[in-house]
């Protein structure tokens, strides 16, 4: 089983978002991690594309059991829920994830607090400044050695 962590960031002004993604093996380890940058219309929209990055970053990797973990009380509910009930302009995006979902022999999606976020809202952040997407894939950057020390898992040393 992995962990998949989820967040986005967005500014209303520039409709600029990115997506922040941190994987973690059943032990709590790092795996690797993605920012990706994009641009949405609204927060949740932000946040809905994010869980479609993770989907995505999940299925790259080959991974078939998968627990996903976002900040996003809405979007975990719609995807949990039934996706017709939910917000009509999420609609497509929420459609894309329930697609992606039968990529895995076994996925689950929960709520997490903002702070039992904070690496995947700190890569969100870190996605605004780039203009592509950027994989890190043993070796977290500095800035995010400190967030996953906080969490009090095993990370290894920065780049």
């Amino acid at each position: 089983m992995v962990k998949i962590n989820v967040g986005a960031a967005w500014q209303s002004s520039s409709c600029c978002a990115g997506a922040g993604i941190v994987t973690r093996n059943a032990n709590g380890e790092f795996l690797g991690a993605k920012a990706i940058p994009f641009l949405a219309d609204s927060a949740s929209m932000a946040e809905a594309q994010a869980a479609v990055e993770g989907c995505r970053f999940a299925i790259e990797r080959s991974f078939s059991k998968v627990c996903f973990e976002s900040d996003s009380r809405d979007v975990v509910q719609c995807i949990n829920g039934n996706i017709r009930r939910g917000r009509w302009n999420l609609y497509p995006i929420l459609s894309k994830i329930k697609e992606l979902r039968n990529s895995f022999a076994m996925s689950s999606w929960r709520w997490i607090n903002r702070i039992g976020n904070q690496a995947a809202d700190h890569l969100a952040s870190l996605a605004l400044s780039r203009s592509s997407p950027e994989v890190l894939e043993s070796r977290p950057p500095t800035s995010l050695v400190h967030v996953l020390n906080n969490d009090g898992l095993p990370c290894p040393p920065g780049c």
